[in-house]
């Protein structure tokens, strides 16, 4: 069975990190500062986490609005609640994963006060247009880049307020947890820290056990593994993706206000920094190859973002109006496609729905799996153009 993905950290950064972790509780590390000395940038323990820290210091009139691509992850709708302000909701188009200016104008009002643009799936929108009618209107941009780290080749546009990256368990270049926001305003991130400083910081027990399950993950994500624990979960009648997503989740369970509410552990900081300033951005050109591989032998209405010129590929998308039978029949050919990839949710549009608009409902995630041989590509292309 090939693997529908690996977690982008090897075996000897997750024993770097549990490194880290014994070293600080047995008191022999020093503390680290998480910000950037020149006043760009902060480290904290997720991008849920530096998302709330940014409404409080914003601290809007209740009722404020802001605008935002109708996919994105748990918690974000339900962080802009907390805070007592109202969601638009913006629909994303399938082709370029980006959404128009027009539908954002359409959707201002006096309350509007921020324009949030989620990149998907690892493409980036086009945010030139975006970050104009901004300015035009004296609106705040927030770029949420969780799913769109590429190294070097993208860290948010120049003229975006705030940008927000993540570095969880599943992302690119993850340290299992963690995030970073970048600031073109000195004094709205010295208030963002000044609240990060506030919260309790996490245990770094909590953080050597994430490290300890990642060990595992890495482990298990070897194709004949990954085979052999396949075939024990489907005896046992348990759901495959069911059980996997209880490995990976940042924040499993409810009430996610209060899980993302600490400090990132000094273990966790150190880490992520190493793994910032050591990235091999070579990964992100392999997945390229292999993504546009499949995409282009394949009919084109299943590709998603194929109009976007800037996709690192994070994970690959396709649409089918039958995803349940497509995942059936790919898992049964030995590809472990799923339509659990990623943790995205929608929130419901007002506006017309039109066959360009992105919905989750019909996305099959194939297996992100680089390595794959080029006669084992060359099978998924078959299969998939057969189904």
């Amino acid at each position: 069975m090939i693997p529908r993905g690996q977690i982008d950290i090897n075996i000897p950064e997750i024993f770097r990190g549990i490194g880290y972790c014994l070293a600080d509780l047995s008191g022999m590390a020093k503390p680290l500062n998480n910000a950037d000395k020149n006043g760009h940038w902060f480290m904290c323990l997720s991008v849920r986490t530096g998302f709330g820290l940014l409404l409080t210091a914003l601290d809007l009139p209740p009722g404020s609005e802001i605008i935002l691509s109708n996919i994105s992850i748990p918690g974000m709708f339900t962080i802009i609640e907390a805070h007592q302000l109202v969601a638009i909701p913006v629909s994303v188009n399938k082709h370029t994963l980006h959404i128009s200016e027009e539908e954002i104008e359409k959707s201002l009002s006096t309350k509007t006060k921020a324009i949030l643009i989620t990149h998907l799936f690892g493409a980036i929108a086009d945010m030139e247009g975006i970050i104009e009618l901004a300015k035009k209107h004296n609106l705040l941009v927030i770029e949420d880049g969780a799913q769109a780290y590429a190294g070097d080749n993208y860290n948010g546009h120049p003229k975006t307020d705030v940008i927000m990256q993540s570095f969880g368990m599943i992302k690119t270049n993850t340290a299992i947890q963690g995030a970073v926001m970048s600031f073109n305003n000195t004094d709205l991130l010295n208030k963002v820290i000044q609240l990060n400083s506030q919260l309790p910081k996490q245990d770094v027990s909590v953080y050597l056990k994430k490290l300890i399950k990642a060990f595992f993950i890495r482990l298990m994500t070897n194709r004949w593994v990954y085979t052999l624990f396949n075939f024990l979960i489907r005896i046992q009648k348990k759901d495959i993706d069911t059980v996997l997503s209880g490995f990976t989740k940042g924040f499993p369970g409810k009430d996610i206000l209060s899980k993302i509410r600490y400090k990132a552990s000094n273990p966790l900081v150190r880490l992520l920094k190493w793994k910032l300033e050591h990235y091999n951005a070579s990964k992100i050109k392999e997945r390229e190859i292999y993504a546009k591989n499949i995409l282009s032998n394949i009919p084109r209405h299943m590709a998603i973002g194929y109009q976007n010129p800037h996709n690192s590929y994070w994970v690959l998308p396709i649409e089918t109006d039958q995803p349940e039978e497509l995942i059936t029949y790919l898992r049964k050919k030995g590809f472990d496609a799923t339509s659990k990839a990623s943790s995205l949710v929608s929130l419901s549009y007002t506006g017309k729905i039109s066959s360009e608009h992105l919905t989750l409902e019909k996305l099959v995630y194939l297996p992100m799996y680089p390595g794959m041989s080029y006669k084992k590509q060359s099978e998924l292309i078959k299969h998939l153009n057969q189904f």
